[in-house]
């Protein structure tokens, strides 16, 4: 057996990948504490197969039966400023009169009607 990153003798989770982890329906449960102000460490072995790195922002979503967590991917500026472009093109208004909406609507307020199903932000295609 090659000997892993430790020297050890053993493979790490990385060298094992995702399916050495338990395959298609991911690595076994772990049991974890939580730490000051809440953290909780994800094992090295969910980490890789989820594809969470450091640094990463994520979702953390209550489920009243736990938690759904899931790595947050916002766009960047530019993507965010070409996506109001295009849609003001494929609506014949302006790029400001888009923003307005979205302000709008974050903020609450009436948009006059509602977004048809799939054309949502950002990857509505």
């Amino acid at each position: 057996m090659d000997e892993g990153a430790g020297g050890d003798g053993q493979e790490s989770a990385e060298e094992r990948g995702p399916e050495a982890a338990g395959g298609r329906m991911g690595p076994a449960p772990w049991v974890t504490r939580m730490g000051p102000e809440g953290a909780i460490r994800i094992p090295e072995e969910v980490r890789i197969f989820e594809g969470f790195e450091e640094g990463d922002q994520v979702l953390v979503v209550p489920t009243g039966d736990g938690i759904l967590v899931r790595t947050l991917e916002l766009p960047t500026v530019g993507e965010y400023a070409e996506w109001v472009e295009r849609r003001a093109e494929e609506l014949g208004v302006s790029p400001k009169e888009v923003e307005d909406v979205i302000h709008r609507y974050i903020a609450g307020e009436s948009t006059d009607g509602e977004p048809e199903e799939g054309e949502g932000f950002p990857d509505d295609g």
